[in-house]
């Protein structure tokens, strides 16, 4: 092979690897994802499951990403919200900027990708499977995957099975919203709103079945999420549209 052939070579696989370097590696628990590795964690049905991920800029230069999330498979009822750069969504990040050979560790809380998860009770049985892809906005094909694997702890579905009940109209609602509810004949009932960052908006003592009326005039239009705290654990989160 002459010289001229084989500096063409050269060339070609030197643009290939460039054009399929990642900007960005993601770590958990301290070691490496690789691009659309699978991420486990166990939940409790009623209850708030966190996930954090580190990531790092591995270039020297600075890059801006966006976080894109899409459902492989997700229980109705179920509640996901997750942050990163400063910013939290249900699907689509904001853009932000990560330094050049910089790594955004667990002890940077207001940069780091965290996720926050909420089964519902009652639970559809099996597994939830969410993929988040961190993608360079100035070139989508330099990105990384990892798909979340949420799967049900052994004791949670037997542990808090639930009979309690919760529903609301209208929804999206504007000036108020109706809640009814059944939460039977416990002491420690509470009707609860968060919005998606986890904040509490509104919380009231409900026992037996009945309905009561919430004003939403005073809430910022968004998403929110609902259900009955019992003894302390969600249950029946939903999901409440205000505009």
């Amino acid at each position: 092979m002459d010289m001229k052939k084989l500096f063409l070579i050269l060339f070609v696989c030197l643009l290939t690897t460039a054009a399929s370097a990642q900007s960005i590696q993601l770590f958990h628990d301290g070691q490496r994802v690789n691009n659309g590795e699978e991420v486990t964690m166990n939940y409790v049905p009623g209850t708030t499951t966190h996930l954090y991920m580190e990531f790092a800029n591995v270039t020297d230069e600075d890059v801006y990403l966006r976080v894109r999330r899409e459902n492989i498979s997700f229980p109705e009822g179920d509640a996901l919200t997750f942050c990163v750069g400063g910013s939290c969504s249900q699907t689509l990040s904001g853009e932000f900027m990560v330094m050049s050979d910089d790594t955004i560790s667990l002890e940077d809380s207001a940069m780091v990708f965290h996720a926050d998860y909420t089964a519902a009770i009652p639970h559809v049985l099996g597994s939830s499977r969410v993929k988040f892809t961190f993608f360079n906005t100035d070139d989508e094909e330099d990105a990384v995957s990892f798909i979340l694997v949420a799967i049900p702890s052994e004791v949670g579905i037997s542990q808090y099975e639930s009979v309690c009940q919760v529903s609301a109209y209208p929804n999206p609602a504007t000036t108020m919203v109706n809640v009814r509810y059944n939460v039977g004949h416990g002491s420690d009932n509470h009707l609860v709103i968060r919005n998606l960052v986890g904040s509490e908006v509104y919380r009231e003592a409900v026992y037996g079945e009945g309905k009561t009326v919430v004003a939403t005039s005073n809430m910022a239009p968004g998403i929110y999420v609902y259900g009955i705290e019992q003894n302390g654990r969600m249950q029946s989160v939903r999901k409440l549209v205000v505009k």
